[in-house]
């Protein structure tokens, strides 16, 4: 075989597999679209709230934008609940809310967590209260870790650090959450 007709075959051969590849990149990325925008549908009807979905590897996330962190918990526990009778639901599942005053993160929830991710919602409304106290609205961000609630925010000045990092360590506890000491982070806003 001449050397011109084995690099004509190469490129062929090299370009159906670039074909092939992309073209299996292409379907698996529209059935995530499909994925995802059914799981949309399926929590707007069941819960009429309008979520953002992002597949990723094993995981799914979720992002609902709200005004106000009153009652996230039971509407995260409604959309957990349409993502449990969703095609997905052999995924893990994480849901953030992202409200004007901070965002609040649960990675890997299950609807045995339904308790539990009440208890931490409410926990968000309470320090969310908190006057002076601005939580973070960017990565890292306030959420739950295993067995602990973490919160990261700001506050004006030096003095309200120590009152206002105090408040965060007895409503977590209070809430029946661990923190470790540098899961409350507290600064001064710059």
């Amino acid at each position: 075989m001449s050397a011109r007709l084995v690099t004509v075959a190469g490129l062929a051969l090299a370009t159906s597999m670039l074909l092939a590849g992309c073209s299996s990149y292409a379907s698996a990325l529209e059935e995530n679209n499909d994925l995802e925008d059914a799981l949309v549908e399926a929590v707007a009807e069941q819960t009429g709230e309008d979520i953002q979905v992002y597949l990723g590897g094993t995981g799914i996330g979720t992002q609902l934008y709200i005004d106000d962190p009153e009652n996230s918990g039971e509407r995260g526990v409604a959309i957990a609940e349409a993502f449990a009778e969703s095609d997905l639901s052999h995924r893990q599942f994480n849901i953030k809310f992202s409200a004007e005053n901070g965002n609040f993160e649960w990675s890997g929830y299950d609807a045995a967590d339904a308790d539990r991710f009440v208890a931490a919602n409410h926990a968000w409304t309470e320090v969310d209260a908190i006057a002076g106290l601005e939580l973070a609205t960017s990565m890292p961000s306030s959420g739950v870790q295993g067995n602990e609630l973490l919160f990261i925010g700001d506050v004006a000045t030096e003095a309200e650090v120590k009152p206002a990092r105090d408040a965060i360590i007895a409503i977590v506890t209070e809430a029946g959450f661990r923190y470790r000491a540098d899961g409350i982070v507290v600064t001064v806003r710059e």
